[in-house]
């Protein structure tokens, strides 16, 4: 073949390319959906406001909101998807300890739980009707579920069994968290109180009524730290015998907090509020967030990659511990569509090089919607 018929030919090929680049170019699954396309297509409005997040590991990771919502990603939330959660009332609280087995707490006691990773999900009967608030397991034994009019319930098989403990106030539980099955740490009424029996008795620590605490988070037994109202942030090195208050620079009601070890951590609150620590809280700055939104929780899976969730179906995620935000849903955000790249052609010899579609941008195409060649 002579030279000319050689660039004919490649150049036949190559414009046979570029009709079929052209034409993927037209359709939906080769655009990079936006984090509010994304939302939509898992059925979230502007009500859609999430309420917690658990990731277990870099790759899965569950958020729920006030519809009875529960979504979850196993790709470290470039595509979410919907599972049912098989109630429709609100769902205030999840935790996974492993990426089979996990919880849900919510409205009128409601606990449903899940051992094959959220693919089916059965309610656990409770001895009450009151809404739970927050749980906790320890592992995929232990566990306990806070809520109003100081209700504190436990299980030591999994949920099968859930029985109330005694507690020494009537008001509104909070948070609740364990180090193990016998330590742990529950805002009670406005206060902090500690168990080392596995909450079968709890001495009252600190009287923090004033601050209106929301959650809590302990790495060691002596180690944890509280956040509230008007930025409150406490501290404790002692197991909460003593507490300590931090400076967070802001006056806002922090809602959720995750620390992957001594130093290093993170708050969330409204306004779209993400404050930071890497000195274990003595001093606290405010990273981007990109948003107003409220954001409720928050969750680590290592030192650099974490996610929050708040209102309007919001679900930000970081991959350098903060230092940047990106929507992956909102009904909020708006990112510029990854457009196709001008095709070009280059030829070198006998070598002809098609570059085409540009899909390094394409995280947030739901699993549904690709399209094999695209």
């Amino acid at each position: 073949m002579n030279r000319s018929k050689l660039k004919l030919e490649l150049w036949r090929k190559f414009m046979n390319t570029a009709a079929l680049v052209a034409i993927c170019a037209t359709l939906p699954a080769c655009h990079a959906q936006t984090p509010e396309q994304a939302a939509k297509d898992l059925g979230l409005d502007k009500n859609s406001d999430f309420q917690s997040v658990s990731f277990v590991d870099l790759q899965h990771g569950w958020a729920v909101d006030i519809n009875g919502t529960i979504v979850a990603t196993e790709d470290g939330g470039k595509h979410w998807l919907k599972q049912n959660s098989g109630v429709k009332d609100r769902l205030f609280k999840i935790q996974f300890v492993d990426p089979q087995h996990g919880w849900v707490a919510g409205e009128y006691s409601q606990i449903v739980a899940t051992q094959d990773g959220g693919a089916h999900w059965s309610l656990q009967p409770t001895p009450t009707t009151d809404n739970l608030y927050d749980l906790f397991f320890y592992d995929a034994l232990h566990g306990w579920a806070t809520g109003e009019h100081g209700l504190l319930l436990t299980t030591s098989d999994g949920g099968k069994n859930w029985r109330q403990q005694p507690v020494a106030t009537e008001q509104g539980s909070g948070g609740v968290n364990f180090v193990d099955t016998k330590h742990g740490w529950i805002l009670h009424g406005g206060f902090i109180e500690t168990t080392s029996d596995g909450g079968e008795h709890w001495s009252r620590q600190l009287d923090a009524s004033g601050l209106s605490l929301s959650t809590m988070k302990f790495l060691t037994a002596a180690k944890g730290w509280a956040i509230g109202n008007n930025g409150a942030i406490l501290a404790t090195n002692d197991g909460g015998v003593h507490w300590l208050k931090q400076i967070s620079n802001t006056t806002v009601r922090l809602k959720g907090i995750s620390f992957h070890d001594e130093k290093t951590g993170w708050i969330v609150g409204p306004g779209g509020v993400i404050l930071t620590t890497k000195d274990g809280g003595s001093s606290w700055k405010r990273q981007t967030s990109g948003t107003d939104k409220f954001l409720s929780a928050i969750s680590f899976a290592d030192s650099t990659h974490g996610w929050v969730v708040g209102d309007a179906g919001t679900i930000l995620a970081t991959s350098d511990g903060g230092e940047s935000w990106h929507p992956q849903l909102s009904l909020e955000h708006s990112i510029e569509k990854v457009a196709p790249q001008a095709v070009s052609a280059r030829f070198a010899r006998h070598d002809l090089r098609i570059v085409g579609y540009n899909d390094t941008k394409t995280d947030s195409i739901s699993q549904r919607q690709r399209i094999k060649g695209c």
